[in-house]
């Protein structure tokens, strides 16, 4: 700003060599133009990263600060602390193979009448239970099969060296059992890590599909927010801090008092009854089919072109829906009556 406009052919080595590079530019904030010599504006200074760099770092940003007596403004890469993600619970099937899974498994309903309370009980209850035992039994496996093999192969010379020993067969015949149950557990696992479409159709799960994936979780963080005083809170606690307070205003709160109603106030005004004419259903069936209508178009819209759909335009097309599905129902309204009459004729 304030100079002579950058042509594009200017720049095209640059920009050629930054994608032969597969550099892009850190997310940032404060002011545009990096650097001033009181007349011109321009932003020569920016941060440039790698994928890799998010396969090292978490989420981070850089802080364009005041140029103070430089003509350069001063850059800081910030890196605040993101919350970790509480690791999902995986069932693994060979836990149903260990002899102590039914037990360990068994139903421990609580009183509760919910179905839905009932199970998030059970599973409360079942899921620390089952880490346990593969924390117990199952924390390396391959180790414990290079032992099992180990002892099975000592046991099986000594059986061949004195082959009328009862002890060393009873021995030999519990290691070659329990060489077969670790043996069969591995499988199971790799089976069930094979039923995962993606590892076998999909990318080659390097280290570079990784830190693309992380790279695109960490461009949706939101690491800076203002609130209704208009005052700027940075960090992942503070901005949860913010939103929680937002909603919780906005919905009000779990439980809002309210009184009984009086039913001896109610036949005093008009009523709705279950019997007689209900000229309001269809615009109600109307506004339904209307509202999902604008949902579907909105999900295509967003998925097909990559942008939303304008509030006001939602609007207008929800209310053209609207009357278009009265119009429809009138006259399948219409339709049906004379159907009827015809079939009472008849």
């Amino acid at each position: 700003m304030g100079g002579t406009d950058i042509q594009d052919y200017e720049v095209k080595p640059f920009a050629e060599c930054l994608n032969a590079c597969d550099l892009h530019e850190m997310r940032g904030q404060g002011p545009y133009f990096t650097w001033t010599n009181k007349t011109v504006w321009t932003r020569i200074d920016r941060a440039f990263t790698n994928v890799y760099w998010y396969d090292t770092f978490d989420f981070s940003q850089v802080n364009y600060a005041s140029s103070g007596l430089s003509d350069h403004t001063s850059m800081i890469i910030t890196m605040p602390g993101s919350p970790k993600p509480q690791k999902s619970f995986q069932f693994c099937d060979m836990w149903v193979h260990d002899p102590s899974f039914k037990t360990l498994t068994r139903p421990q309903l609580s009183p509760s009448h919910d179905p839905y309370k009932r199970l998030l009980t059970y599973l409360g209850h079942t899921r620390p239970t089952l880490l346990k035992l593969h924390r117990d039994r199952y924390p390396d496996l391959r180790s414990h099969q290079s032992f099992a093999r180990a002892t099975l192969e000592t046991l099986q010379t000594e059986a061949m060296t004195y082959p009328n020993d009862q002890l060393l067969q009873q021995r030999e015949g519990e290691a070659r059992q329990h060489y077969i149950n670790i043996v069969s557990s591995m499988l199971t696992l790799i089976r069930q890590q094979c039923k995962v479409d993606w590892q076998n159709y999909g990318d080659d799960c390097t280290k570079y599909f990784f830190a693309k994936t992380k790279q695109r979780k960490l461009a949706s963080y939101v690491c800076e927010l203002q609130d209704d005083q208009g005052h700027t809170h940075q960090g992942f606690t503070e901005v949860t801090s913010i939103l929680q307070d937002y909603y919780k205003a906005l919905l009000g709160p779990s439980e809002v008092p309210r009184t009984s109603i009086d039913p001896h106030a109610i036949p005093l005004g008009p009523t709705l009854t279950t019997s007689g004419p209900r000229p309001h259903k269809g615009i109600v069936y109307a506004i339904a089919l209307a509202v999902l209508y604008m949902i579907w178009q909105a999900r295509n819209t967003k998925i097909f072109t990559q942008r939303l759909l304008s509030i006001p335009y939602s609007f207008q097309q929800c209310r053209t829906q609207i009357q278009h599905r009265i119009l429809f129902l009138n006259k399948l309204a219409g339709k049906y009556n004379t159907y009827i009459d015809r079939l009472l004729s008849g």
